[in-house]
């Protein structure tokens, strides 16, 4: 079959087509697989901090992150309108950079409670800041790199922002588990988001090596005050399924460590194992939606990731508790990687407009979700959180099937 016309916002300044590999492909996805290492810091470095901070300060660090989050996505149009989605990702990433090495330097005050909150709080801020404006970049250039498959476009880049967080975890726990180390018995922990912020000048380096910028991701884009209804039902259900998804990232190793008995290496393998089986299901599902659509794994990912908590909530022992978060991985994994291709396909015209509204509710549902738990800890025991997370998963899939996807969706 003959090849149709490519429109103006899949060609490159060039007039020559985006194609899903060679230089600047590389650096999506080196930028995607780095953004994963330097988001998941806080997380993972929570079985070392959250015993210093303590429970609800623990919680409440997520909320500049979040914030952070929620501002850079939502102004990534308006970066990306004046500087093209390189620019925007290359802002997002210096952001990255000092965020990192702020919860690095953290280490050094965790015997001041307070101060290492204020420490923890920047640094969650900055980095979530550089995130908002990164992914929501991201997402555009990888659309406009695979037209006509964003579902998998934007799978591809979540898998190797998933690649990244499995890196974090992983890490901490084995040097939180180094006793006696640099500066305190936990270990050198603060190494990670050292690495992270290394890679994301790396990054950076790559991104000035590249010099690309896209046409496609400068339109002025809709008003916020504009919004369609449809959009804002998109925008709700990804801030429902922040809520779920945080639950996993952030309390997940506690429990695996604190409840279930679980070393610190086996506890950050619980964290690993959620990102990790998540990048993987998510490679499976790039792949299976290059060939036909699956739009029925919108209903089918929630009511299956209701089981992955109902068998976390009722694990007796820390592998049982590993398997229960990399099996929440795999089954959370298409939900909002399709739902943002969906959005993105239906309002084409304002990619980067869809882009940073819908990450923006993502980290918003995030960030409820670290407060709303912090703040239950006190009443409420994780088990019991976790089935409160499985009933909100069913209500998940009962307001997906209100979106009745567009025939067109990849």
């Amino acid at each position: 079959m003959r090849e149709r016309e490519l429109p103006e916002a899949h060609r490159a300044p060039d007039g020559s087509r985006l194609s899903p590999s060679g230089p600047g492909a590389r650096a999506i996805y080196a930028a995607g697989l780095t953004q994963g290492l330097v988001l998941v810091g806080p997380a993972a470095s929570g079985q070392v901090v959250r015993p210093e901070i303590g429970d609800a300060r623990y919680g409440a660090i997520f909320l500049p992150l979040v914030i952070g989050a929620v501002i850079g996505a939502l102004a990534a149009p308006a970066v990306a309108g004046a500087r093209g989605a390189v620019g925007a990702l290359g802002i997002g990433f210096v952001l990255n950079v000092i965020g990192s090495v702020a919860l690095a330097a953290s280490e050094l005050v965790l015997d001041q409670a307070s101060l290492a909150f204020a420490v923890l709080c920047l640094a969650c801020g900055l980095i979530g800041l550089g995130f908002g404006l990164s992914i929501a970049a991201l997402n555009v250039l990888a659309i406009d790199r695979l037209p006509g498959r964003s579902a998998a476009a934007v799978a591809a880049v979540h898998m190797t922002l998933g690649i990244g967080s499995v890196i974090g975890p992983v890490l901490v726990g084995l040097l939180a588990g180094w006793k006696g180390a640099v500066l305190v018995g936990d270990g050198p922990w603060w190494l990670v988001p050292v690495l992270g912020a290394a890679g994301a000048v790396g990054v950076l380096a790559v991104l000035g090596g590249v010099g690309h910028r896209d046409r496609s991701a400068t339109p002025a884009g809709m008003q916020f005050g504009d919004l369609p209804a449809r959009l804002l039902l998109f925008a709700a259900i990804a801030l429902a399924y922040g809520g779920i998804e945080a639950l996993f990232i952030n309390w997940s190793a506690i429990y695996v460590k604190e409840d279930l008995g679980g070393s610190d290496a086996i506890a950050g393998l619980a964290l690993a194992a959620f990102f990790g089986a998540m990048a993987a299901a998510r490679l499976v599902f790039a792949l299976a939606s290059l060939r036909r659509p699956l739009r029925f794994l919108l209903v089918a990912s929630p009511l299956a990731g209701a089981g992955a908590f109902a068998v976390m909530a009722g694990a007796n022992s820390a592998p049982l508790g590993v398997f229960a978060a990399a099996l929440g991985g795999v089954t959370l994994a298409p939900l909002f990687v399709y739902l943002l291709s969906l959005a993105a396909l239906e309002f084409s015209d304002r990619r980067t407009t869809v882009s940073g509204l819908m990450m923006a509710a993502l980290m918003a549902g995030a960030g409820l979700s670290a407060i709303i738990v912090g703040v239950l800890r006190a009443q409420a025991d994780l088990d019991t959180i976790f089935l409160a997370g499985g009933g909100i998963s069913v209500l998940l899939a009962v307001a997906v099937v209100l979106l009745r996807p567009a025939p067109q969706a990849a």
